[in-house]
């Protein structure tokens, strides 16, 4: 008998199994998203177009990818600046043909927080312009992959994501 680590509640720490996930779709690719409640939760699932998927990503232990949400700079400014910053390690060429199309445009993210939960981050007639930059670790002790950040205002913080992820 298997046991999976996400699913033990955890209210406090790191993630134990070390990992953890994001999740990346382009807004064009979603169809709707459920409302949340007064909790700030989403319950029911993100609806996709037919055919796409969410592209997924595991962030290695070492690396800490973050969705900082932040006041913004302005005197008088309302609501929040999102800043995802995180790093995918690898080189594949599926790795780089799913970002290539990502890069510039209006994206969701489900980040992986480290209790085992999800944030949303981006809205449907809205997402968050990631820039993909590429690390080719030529350098020793230096990484290989893909750096992705991005940055956005919104009017809330963001959501926890409690649906399914679509990634077939």
């Amino acid at each position: 008998m298997s046991i999976n680590l996400n699913t033990i509640p955890r209210k406090n720490g790191k993630n134990p199994a070390g990992r953890r996930k994001v999740y990346l779709v382009a807004c064009e690719d979603v169809s709707s998203i459920p409302s949340a409640s007064s909790s700030f939760e989403i319950t029911e699932n993100i609806a996709m177009k037919a055919g796409k998927k969410w592209i997924e990503a595991e962030l290695e232990p070492e690396v800490d990818g973050s969705l900082n949400v932040e006041e913004p700079d302005s005197e008088g400014g309302t609501g929040y600046v999102y800043n995802p910053d995180f790093f995918v390690s690898g080189n594949t060429p599926a790795q780089r043909a799913a970002l290539d199309k990502l890069n510039g445009i209006q994206c969701l993210i489900l980040l992986q927080d480290k209790e085992g939960y999800y944030d949303l981050a981006g809205e449907l007639d809205r997402g968050i312009k990631l820039r993909v930059n590429y690390e080719d670790g030529k350098k020793a002790g230096s990484r290989r992959g893909f750096a992705i950040r991005g940055s956005m205002d919104y009017s809330h913080l963001p959501y926890r994501y409690l649906g399914t992820i679509t990634l077939s």
